[in-house]
């Protein structure tokens, strides 16, 4: 994320196709699946979480979430019948979001499944002075189930489903001409 351009972050975003582009906005994502993640553990009900279109890796896959305007919002309840005090603090290069509650479960955790549903991805070429290149990543889908203990015993367990498109791979510059070497190869000939 860069410095904030008129109260907005600037950094990179999903664009048409799962290109990534840089733009206002950049940076929300870190900020929403923070959110999550803290509501996740906390074992609040979600209500909007979405992921994003292609797996990020810097992210869990299926344990994290965006947000775009106009499209989709991330919201979670308070299903317990407790209250819960949420703090969040940020600098430049971290955020931390606490969530204080009379605790019902002794701990939540999470298994995080393995991929399957695996489809390719494809490459593409950008001739734009703006291209930006991605090793772009196949598509999948993944579960992870979220686990809520009273002391070592398991008392619940929720399934999250998430399907992730394959992201492009992004090469800048021309597209190579397979028949330059043929053609090449009968002038020589």
């Amino acid at each position: 994320n860069r410095d904030p351009v008129g109260g907005y972050m600037e950094g990179w975003v999903i664009g048409p196709g799962g290109i990534f582009r840089q733009a206002l906005g950049g940076g929300l994502s870190a900020a929403t699946t923070t959110m999550w993640s803290a509501a996740f553990y906390a074992g609040l009900e979600p209500v909007e979480v979405q992921a994003h279109s292609v797996y990020i890796s810097r992210y869990v896959p299926g344990l994290e979430a965006t947000v775009a305007w106009d499209s989709f919002d991330m919201k979670f309840r308070n299903d317990t019948p407790y209250g819960v005090f949420i703090t969040a603090e940020s600098d430049e290069t971290s955020m931390t979001v606490r969530m204080y509650s009379t605790k019902i479960y002794t701990k939540i955790d999470a298994e995080v499944g393995e991929r399957y549903g695996i489809t390719s991805n494809n490459k593409i070429y950008n001739e734009s002075s703006t291209c930006s290149a991605q090793t772009g990543g196949p598509g999948f889908t993944i579960d992870v189930d979220r686990i809520f203990y009273e002391g070592d015993v398991e008392v619940r367990r929720e399934t999250f489903t998430t399907t992730y498109r394959p992201a492009p791979q992004v090469v800048c510059g021309e597209k190579p001409d397979k028949n330059k070497d043929k053609d090449k190869d009968k002038e020589d000939g």
